[in-house]
C-alpha cells in the first residue's frame, strides 16, 4: 500500500500585492485546492493580508488554515500578551479554531516555558514549524564559521541567511551543534532524522 504525503499549500502569495489580491481570486484558489484534494493551508501574520481574505473566502469551513505570530520579524511583539492578542486577531480573521504554530527545535525550545503554559490556559493546540532550525541541525560548525559561512538560506549576505545567523550563530548554539553531530554519529541516526524524532 501506498502512503499518499499530505499537501500543504503555502499561502505567502495570497496578498493585496500577490498573485491572489482579492477575494473573488482566493476563492478560485480555495476551488483549485479543493479539485487537488488539498486541505491545508499555512500562512503567517507578516504575510498581508493573507488572513484577511482567506476568512472573507469562507476558509474555515473548507480547509485546516494554520498560522504563525510575526515573532522575531516585529521586534518587540513577544511578549505572552502580545503574542496572546495577536492570535486572537488571527482566528478572528480567519474564522478558525484555535491553534498555534511556532518555531520549536532542540535547540529552540524556550516556548516550553514561556507559551504552553498560555495555550494550555486556554485550549490552543500547538504545531511546530522548523524542525531543523531552518537546516541549522543538519549542518557542521565550520559551515557555518569558515569561508562564505554559508549559502543558499544560510548565505549571510541574503536577509533569509542574516536572520539565521543572527538567530543561531552563537558559542552555545554552536556547543549544542557540535554535540548534536556527536549524537547523530554515535547513534548512526541522520541528523534531520534525529531533529524529527
Amino acid at each position: 500500500m501506498t502512503n499518499i504525503p499530505q499537501l500543504v499549500f503555502g499561502g505567502a502569495s495570497v496578498a493585496t500585492d500577490g498573485s491572489f489580491k482579492n477575494v473573488a481570486e482566493v476563492s478560485n484558489l480555495l476551488e483549485a485546492l479543493e479539485r487537488e484534494e488539498i486541505k491545508q493551508i499555512d500562512t503567517a501574520q507578516i504575510y498581508g493580508a493573507i488572513e484577511q481574505l482567506l476568512g472573507e473566502a469562507g476558509v474555515s469551513s473548507r480547509f485546516f488554515v494554520d498560522t504563525k505570530h510575526s515573532g522575531g520579524w516585529s521586534a518587540g511583539s513577544s511578549s505572552r500578551e502580545d503574542v496572546y492578542q495577536k492570535g486572537l486577531e488571527s482566528l478572528e480573521k480567519l474564522g478558525v479554531d484555535k491553534v498555534y504554530q511556532g518555531n520549536y527545535n532542540v535547540v529552540s525550545r524556550d516556548l516550553e516555558a514561556d507559551l504552553f503554559p498560555v495555550l494550555r490556559q486556554h485550549g490552543i493546540a500547538f504545531f511546530a514549524y522548523s524542525p531543523i532550525a531552518g537546516g541549522f541541525l543538519t549542518k557542521a560548525r565550520a559551515q557555518l564559521v569558515e569561508g562564505t559561512k554559508g549559502d543558499g538560506r544560510w548565505d549571510p549576505q541574503s536577509s533569509m541567511g542574516s536572520f539565521y545567523h543572527t538567530m543561531y550563530s552563537k558559542p552555545s548554539f554552536f556547543q549544542a551543534l557540535d554535540e548534536w553531530n556527536a549524537m547523530s554519529e554515535s547513534s548512526g541516526i541522520p541528523k534531520a532524522e534525529l531533529a524529527y524524532r
